[in-house]
């Protein structure tokens, strides 16, 4: 936009032209997609009226996600704008524009979803360990073993379960006849499977009433160690305590505490390791 001359009457009688003053467009900066699902993903812009061959840099936010230049007329055809997972939450965002000489535009664009966490890749299970004074007058008192760092650690039972099933593991095959109609069976085989298992027993104490809901909710696996030292890797399905009536404790206390209780839990590995 160009202003006409403007003209000055000064007392002096005589007529003065004052110089002719360029203003500059704003830069216009559009969002040809301005809805997009989720990060990490991209959106195309379009610039115009900005200064020619000039750096362009874009923010997200404030962030700055990429830098590009203006062609000979100022502008940017449709162009592809990273939308990493840093700036990608839900919800309204902002984008920026920005060249040397004051130049700035913006515009809005939404995320309906927030980013896609990337995998994260765990180790290999902790090794289980054997706990002092779980063997108690010639008696290996079963363990519940969480071995992850911040984690429950270690329960001894204070009373082993009465009974149990024993895990019965099966080798997972399937059979596929070929074409032709003499043909032969395929036979093949897949890892082991997760079992049921299951055992109850006697609870006599509050604290064991509670540590069995709390590996009950547990959303990972654990150690169960048996009367054999053996360490099985197992998540608990269920938890079933029934309570019994008023009775004498164990510590010659009335408690009303004595529950009878069955747990139904999967085990994961046919092999369980033997602890020394």
């Amino acid at each position: 936009m160009v202003d006409g001359p403007a003209i000055d009457f000064s007392g002096s009688g005589q007529l003065s032209v004052a110089a002719e003053r360029v203003v500059e467009p704003e830069m216009t900066l559009y969002i040809l997609d301005p809805t997009l699902i989720q990060a990490p993903t991209s959106l195309t812009a379009v610039l115009s009226d900005g200064h020619p061959n000039t750096q362009v840099v874009f923010r997200i936010d404030g962030t700055v996600v990429y830098q590009t230049n203006t062609d000979g007329d100022g502008q940017l055809q449709p162009t592809s704008i990273p939308v990493p997972e840093s700036v990608g939450a839900a919800g309204s965002h902002t984008l920026s524009a920005t060249q040397v000489g004051s130049k700035t535009s913006s515009a809005t664009f939404t995320l309906a979803k927030g980013p896609q966490l990337m995998p994260r890749v765990i180790g290999v299970d902790a090794e289980p360990v054997s706990i002092p004074g779980s063997n108690q007058a010639s008696v290996q008192k079963w363990v519940l073993q969480d071995l992850m760092p911040g984690g429950i650690g270690s329960y001894i039972l204070p009373v082993n379960p009465s009974t149990m099933s024993q895990p019965h593991f099966e080798r997972v095959l399937s059979a596929r006849h070929s074409t032709a109609t003499t043909g032969q069976f395929h036979i093949t085989g897949g890892g082991p499977a997760p079992v049921e298992w299951s055992f109850e027993g006697y609870c006599p104490t509050q604290e064991m009433h509670d540590k069995l809901l709390q590996f009950r909710d547990l959303n990972r696996r654990f150690y169960l160690i048996d009367h054999r030292k053996r360490a099985w890797k197992v998540t608990f399905i269920s938890v079933d305590l029934r309570a019994r009536l008023r009775q004498m404790g164990m510590n010659g206390v009335y408690t009303d505490w004595g529950h009878d209780y069955t747990v139904e839990a999967l085990v994961y590995d046919q092999n369980p390791a033997v602890l020394p």
